[in-house]
């Protein structure tokens, strides 16, 4: 396993959410991922890849795999958790942002979870990681994005205990307010884990459905399929995501 790490990132401090990450962002993913495995070949890049539940069913069937995270502690966890499970040559690591970070050619897939697209917060930017993706896939390469769109109306936060096996206890509190302009979503946290508590800001891009399929079809893209939750049910403006799978033709 390689772990690159070109640049230090804003994420150093966050040690408790590498630990508590798929606890609290427990997506229900994987049968996505495999189901776009099955319809492509070559290497899968994770944008954004976190602790690294993305990376388990392609290093099942022997695939390698990229991810990219900007948070170290996170990479950390992955690392830990892959590198005795797993032979070590099908998976490279890379800290740093990754609208910045080149990509390697020739992949099979590229996955973008859990929300974390909108991290990209200007639309050029968002664009141009378009571009990038694009550049980098195989011909007949899959792009899947998962947007989240829809919130119970009137809600602005949420809190969740989850008892955990490994870590304890974890409270994890969250809010969330909309920019006067509508177009930035910025999440306030707390997370608690026994007597440590981090406190987390992160600021999102919102934007609707058109916009992103408009930007994605601009740089060649195709829509494959688009999907309105983890379930693979069909998309609808009510839908709580829409999650796009992307395909380059040319």
């Amino acid at each position: 396993m390689t772990f690159l790490s070109p640049a230090a990132t804003p994420f150093a401090q966050q040690v408790l959410l590498a630990k508590a990450w798929e606890h609290v962002y427990n997506y229900p993913d994987i049968p996505i991922i495999e189901r776009c495995l099955h319809r492509t070949e070559g290497g899968h890049l994770v944008l954004g890849c976190a602790s690294g539940r993305e990376f388990i069913p392609t290093l099942e069937t022997k695939r390698p795999v990229v991810g990219i995270d900007g948070n170290p502690n996170m990479l950390r966890v992955a690392s830990e958790r892959f590198v005795t499970a797993f032979n070590s040559n099908q998976l490279r690591l890379i800290e740093g942002d990754f609208t910045c970070v080149p990509f390697p050619k020739q992949q099979g897939l590229i996955t973008c979870m859990g929300n974390t697209w909108p991290y990209v917060k200007e639309r050029d930017g968002r664009r141009q990681l378009f571009e990038k993706s694009h550049d980098c896939l195989a011909t007949g390469g899959l792009l899947v994005v998962v947007i989240r769109q829809n919130y119970p109306l009137g809600n602005t936060s949420r809190e969740q205990i989850i008892d955990t096996d490994d870590i304890g206890q974890i409270k994890f509190n969250v809010r969330w307010e909309d920019s006067p302009d509508g177009l930035i979503r910025t999440y306030y946290a707390k997370l608690e884990v026994g007597d440590t508590s981090e406190d987390i800001e992160v600021p999102i891009a919102l934007f609707t459905y058109n916009e992103f399929l408009e930007d994605a079809l601009e740089v060649g893209f195709v829509q494959d399929e688009v999907f309105g939750d983890y379930d693979m049910s069909p998309y609808t403006p009510d839908s709580r995501y829409h999650i796009h799978l992307l395909k380059k033709v040319i």
